[in-house]
Formats: C-alpha cells, sequence, structure tokens
C-alpha cells in the first residue's frame, strides 16, 4: 500500500493527516474480499510505505501497488505545489490513457476549509473521480482558471480505471454514519473492518462491491455542498510551472495537442526566465556603482565638497548684493 500527500507546507493539515493514516494502517489485520472467482475471505497483514509527496511520489510504481491512499488539501480548487506532478501525471493518463489504472484500488481522504466555500474540498473530491471509474453521470463543470473571467464549461470526465475500495472521508463533513468524521485516523480506523480489500491474486477485478463517489452521505447530508469541479494540465502549469514535468510516466499516452501545449509554455517560462536574468543583473550593476560611490576615500568626498564651496559662497554673495 501507497500513501501520497498535497500539503502547501511540512506543517499542513494533509501531511499529518497521512502519517495518521499511516500510524493506523501499517501492520493492520483486514478481511481480503471475496471474489466472484470462489476465493474465500482470508485475513491479511497491512504493508503500508510510509508517506510521500506527490512530487517525490513515482506514478510508475502503482503497477505493483495493491492499494493507494490519497490525503490533499485544495487551494482554489487546485492542488498543492507538491502535489503538482502526481495531479499532472494522473490527468494525462486518464485523458490519453482510460483505465490505465485498473488494477489498482484506492480510498481518498481529503482537508478543506470551509472559508473558501466555492472551492470547498474540490481537489480530494475530483481527484476521487479521476482515479475511480468511468462514470455514467453527466459532464462535470470545469473553472477556466486560465482566463480572466472564469467561465465554466462542461467536458467529459477522464477518469483512470481504479476500484475505490471505501468512500471518501473529508474532515469536518458526515461519513456513512457519523455526522461528523473528525480525523484522519477515525477514517483510517473505521476502513480496516469496512473497506473492500482486493485479494493479492485475483486484485479488484472480480470485486463484488462497488463503493460510489458519494457514499460517505448516505446517511448524513453535506454541512456545506458537494460539489466539484475539474481541472485541466493548463490550469496545472499556468498555476506551479513546468518545471519537474518533463518526464512522463508509463500510463501516459501524450498526443499532439499536449505536446504543443508544453512546448508553448516550456518557451514562456524560459522567456520570463531571460527577462528575469536581465533584471537581475542590471540591478546588480546599479548596487555595484553605489557600492564604489559608498566606498570613495574620504579625501575624495572632501575635494568634491570644497570644490563646491566656492561656488555656493559666490551665489549667497550675488544674492545680497541683489537684495542691496
Amino acid at each position: 500500500m501507497a500513501i501520497v500527500y498535497g500539503s502547501f507546507t511540512p506543517q499542513e493539515q494533509a501531511h499529518r493527516d497521512a502519517w495518521e493514516i499511516y500510524d493506523v494502517l501499517n501492520g493492520a489485520n483486514v478481511m481480503l474480499s471475496s471474489t466472484e472467482t470462489g476465493v474465500e475471505e482470508t485475513k491479511a497483514r497491512l504493508s503500508v510505505s510510509e508517506p510521500l509527496d506527490g512530487s517525490s511520489f513515482s506514478i510508475d510504481t502503482l503497477s505493483q501497488t495493491d492499494v493507494l491512499v490519497l490525503s490533499t488539501s485544495s487551494c482554489l480548487g487546485l492542488p498543492p505545489k507538491n502535489l503538482m506532478t502526481f495531479c499532472h501525471e494522473l490527468v494525462l493518463a486518464g485523458s490519453t490513457n482510460p483505465n490505465c489504472l485498473h488494477s489498482l484500488s484506492h480510498a481518498v481522504w481529503g482537508c478543506g476549509d470551509i472559508r473558501w466555500h466555492n472551492t470547498y474540498m474540490n481537489v480530494p473530491r475530483y481527484l476521487d473521480l479521476l482515479l475511480g471509474e468511468q462514470h455514467q453521470h453527466k459532464p462535470i463543470e470545469f473553472m477556466d482558471y486560465v482566463s480572466d473571467n472564469k467561465t465554466k464549461t462542461e467536458k467529459p470526465l477522464p477518469y483512470c480505471g481504479s476500484q475505490r475500495i471505501y468512500p471518501r472521508g473529508e474532515r469536518g463533513e458526515p461519513h456513512l454514519d457519523d455526522r461528523e468524521c473528525s480525523s484522519a485516523a477515525m477514517w483510517a480506523s473505521k476502513m480496516i473492518s469496512g473497506a473492500t480489500w482486493p485479494h493479492p491474486t485475483t486484485g479488484n477485478s472480480t470485486a463484488t462491491n462497488t463503493v460510489e463517489w458519494d457514499a460517505l452521505w448516505n446517511t448524513h447530508n453535506t454541512l456545506h455542498h458537494c460539489n466539484v469541479q475539474g481541472f485541466t494540465i493548463e490550469d496545472i502549469i499556468t498555476t506551479h510551472g513546468v518545471d519537474g514535468l518533463d518526464k512522463l510516466s508509463q500510463f501516459a499516452r501524450p498526443d499532439d495537442e499536449y505536446r504543443q501545449l508544453m512546448d508553448r509554455y516550456i518557451k514562456l517560462e524560459q522567456r520570463y526566465k531571460e527577462n528575469k536574468t536581465e533584471i537581475i543583473t542590471k540591478q546588480n550593476k546599479l548596487r555595484r556603482k553605489k557600492r564604489q560611490v559608498i566606498q570613495q576615500e574620504p579625501s575624495t568626498i572632501e575635494q568634491v565638497r570644497r570644490s563646491q564651496r566656492p561656488m555656493v559662497m559666490q551665489d549667497h554673495h550675488l544674492e545680497s548684493k541683489f537684495k542691496e
């Protein structure tokens, strides 16, 4: 099992929650789900890797991973910088190679701040959709983060084909029979007995139970809203830049449109860096000149003052004579 988190600083909630989930799940005894192939239910001990941020985690390892647990927050509806690479690869894989993660199982934990009501819990909700199987509902709204008008358009939803094994947890939101899910540890502890754990010999392809995206609100309605808006690769690049996006995963099938998009933003970023370098060079030259003036010998400065003194005295003499 792998745990990936996206957090704005090492002290932020999603990072701490990822370690809470690790402490609860690592070494826990779980009951593997029965399958249609006749494999009996068996007990197993979970082996969980230490949490990694999305920039440090290699998405290629998901081909050898049974379960992925994602812990993340949002910033104005977009992922944190240390989850940018992971989201970029996930959106690209789901758009160009649908169902590429069909052998994977996943669960998502989300953090949010209701003060940003419109984009509350947007990243965990969208990534839970993106990771999952193809959905039959209508296309979701995508916010146009690139332009200034903030228009919304409906687009088909990319999907990676992973199976959701437990309802998403959202801090402060209802979860199944609980009116409020107060901590990641609480969510993970109930996940031990409540999740549909895949059997290692058959994977998730034969699991009989399907966990819906909005299953956390089956008993109690959301306290705020259940909205979700999609974001694109261009939204991610516009927010965080192109650094770290040069290597693509084995799941990606980039097309000409993607290559043109990347080329355009790489050129823009290079131009920006060149202009920034030029400005810094000019600023450094000005600082050196100023330093040279300050470091002049006192005698030189005194000579300048003396050379100016007769002119000042002459001006005063002319002024007094004019007054007479």
